[in-house]
C-alpha cells in the first residue's frame, strides 16, 4: 500500500508537455535494469528506451510495442554492425520515427541538453518562452516572465527578436555560468528597434501567474502549471491569491490565458480550476491500479483502486490550500495550438460543465494522458506515456479541446498592428453572460 501511495504522489507531478526543462526527469527514480557489458552508445541509448517503453508505456496507442522494438532493433543491429563505436546519433535516426509511429503526443524523444540549452535559456534566464517566426532564425515572443529580464526591459509580447548580439536567435550560444549583457534587435508595429538585457546566471526559478486590469475586467495569465521544486500546488495557491485580488479590486468579469501554456503538475491545474468549480476531479489509469484525484474547495483528496484485488486500497485528504477563493463572475478562456497537457485539462474542466467559453485555437491534444520523464544516455531524455486519464463516469478525456469560439492566435498581426484578437473576442464575450 505505501509503493501504490507513493507512486500516486510521483503521478500527481507528473502530467507535463514536452516543453519541460530536463529536471523534471530527474524527480522520481526509475527501476533498475541489466546492463550488458561492452556495448555501443548507439546500443545504450536504444536499450534504456525499450526498457522504459516496455516497463512503463500505458498509452493509447494501438501499435505492438514489442514488436516495433524488435524490428528497429535489428535494424540498428545491422546498421552498427561492425562499428564498435556506433553513435547516439544513429539510435535517435531508429528512434525518432519509432516513437512518431506510436502517435502518442505525450511519449518522445527529447534531443541533447547542448542542443536543449537554448530553450532552458529562454524561460530561465532572459525571461521569455519564443515560437519561430516567419524569417529564418527569427522568434516571437509568446510569454514574458513576470520580473523578468526581458520584461525589466520593455519587451512585449508579439515582439520578434531579429538578432542577439549580432546573431540570429536560432543560432546564439549563451554563456551559462555568468551574467550576460544581451544587445537585442527587435521589431514591433513595422520599425527595428534595440533594448539592452541583462541576465543573471542560470538557476532555477518559476514563471508565476500574473493579473492585470483594463477597467473592470481581470486578464490572469497562466503560463504554466509546471514548478521546479515546492510542493506542485505553488502556481495553483498563486492563482487564488490573485483571484483575491481581483475580488478585492471588484472586478466584474475575467479573461484567464492558458495560450502557450504547455502544462505542469496536475495539483497545480486542478486547484487553479477548482477556484472556479468547486468540487471536480477525475481518474488515472495506470498499470497497477485505477488512482483517484478530487478537489472540492480546495481540499485535494486522493483515492487508489487495485485493478487486480478490486478493492480501494487508501482513501486520504492529503492537502488544504489557503485562502479558497471563489470566483462566480463572468469568465472566458484563451488556448491556442500550443496550450498542452495541464494547460488542456483547465481549459475542459471549465468547459466540460459550462462554466468560461473557451476562446481560440485547437490544443495541442494531450490532455487525456500522464507523462513521466527519463534521463538517457548522451544527455538525451524522454517523456513516456505512463497512463490515461478518465472522468469518473468512466468516459476519457477529450485528447485536445475545441473552443467555443474560433479565433486564430495571430502573431503577426500582434506584432505588426499591436492587435490581440482573441483576448479582445474574450473580453467580448464576458460582457455577454
Amino acid at each position: 500500500m505505501h509503493t501504490l501511495k507513493t507512486l500516486t504522489l510521483a503521478l500527481l507531478t507528473l502530467c507535463s508537455s514536452a516543453a519541460l526543462p530536463t529536471s523534471a526527469a530527474q524527480s522520481t527514480p526509475a527501476k533498475t535494469e541489466d546492463k550488458p557489458p561492452l556495448e555501443s552508445d548507439a546500443a545504450q541509448l536504444f536499450r534504456r528506451v525499450g526498457y522504459y517503453l516496455t516497463e512503463y508505456y500505458r498509452g493509447p496507442t494501438t501499435v505492438k510495442v514489442d514488436r516495433l522494438l524488435e524490428e528497429n532493433r535489428v535494424r540498428l543491429d545491422k546498421t552498427c554492425a561492425g562499428h564498435p563505436r556506433c553513435q547516439f546519433g544513429t539510435a535517435e535516426k531508429l528512434i525518432r520515427p519509432m516513437i512518431a509511429a506510436l502517435q502518442d503526443g505525450h511519449t518522445y524523444l527529447m534531443p541533447p541538453q547542448e542542443s536543449r540549452f537554448w530553450n532552458r535559456y529562454e524561460e530561465y534566464r532572459m525571461g521569455v518562452n519564443l515560437r519561430p517566426y516567419m524569417d529564418a532564425g527569427a522568434r516571437v515572443i509568446v510569454n514574458l516572465w513576470q520580473g523578468g529580464a526581458a520584461q525589466q526591459a520593455g519587451l512585449k509580447r508579439g515582439d520578434v527578436i531579429l538578432r542577439i548580439n549580432g546573431v540570429k536567435p536560432s543560432a546564439f550560444a549563451p554563456t551559462p555560468d555568468r551574467p550576460n549583457r544581451l544587445k537585442v534587435l527587435l521589431e514591433r508595429r513595422g520599425k527595428h528597434f534595440t533594448r539592452v538585457v541583462t541576465t543573471r546566471a542560470w538557476q532555477p526559478e518559476n514563471d508565476f501567474p500574473s493579473l492585470e486590469q483594463r477597467g473592470k475586467v481581470g486578464i490572469l495569465k497562466i503560463p504554466t502549471f509546471f514548478e521546479d521544486g515546492g510542493d506542485g500546488s505553488e502556481i495553483g495557491r498563486e492563482v487564488h491569491l490573485l483571484l483575491e485580488q481581483a475580488n478585492t479590486r471588484k472586478l466584474e468579469r475575467l479573461v484567464v490565458d492558458v495560450r502557450d501554456n504547455g502544462g505542469g503538475q496536475l495539483t497545480n491545474c486542478m486547484l487553479a480550476a477548482n477556484a472556479f468549480v468547486p468540487e471536480l476531479g477525475y481518474k488515472l489509469r495506470h498499470a497497477l491500479a485505477d488512482l483517484s484525484f478530487t478537489y472540492k474547495k480546495g481540499v485535494l483528496t486522493l483515492g487508489g483502486n487495485d485493478l487486480e484485488q478490486h478493492r480501494l486500497f487508501f482513501q486520504q485528504e492529503e492537502a488544504r490550500i489557503g485562502p479558497y477563493v471563489r470566483w462566480n463572475k463572468p469568465v472566458a478562456v484563451l488556448v491556442n495550438r500550443d496550450t498542452a497537457s495541464c494547460g488542456e485539462i483547465f481549459a475542459y474542466l471549465l468547459q466540460r460543465v459550462g462554466r468560461a467559453s473557451i476562446i481560440g485555437e485547437k490544443t495541442y491534444g494531450v490532455s487525456n494522458s500522464a507523462t513521466r520523464f527519463f534521463e538517457l544516455p548522451g544527455d538525451y531524455a524522454m517523456g513516456v506515456t505512463i497512463g490515461q486519464l478518465h472522468n469518473f463516469d468512466g468516459s476519457r478525456l477529450p485528447p485536445f479541446i475545441t473552443p467555443n469560439t474560433l479565433v486564430k492566435d495571430d502573431l503577426e498581426l500582434l506584432n505588426k498592428r499591436g492587435w490581440d484578437g482573441a483576448l479582445e473576442r474574450g473580453i467580448l464575450e464576458t460582457a455577454r453572460k
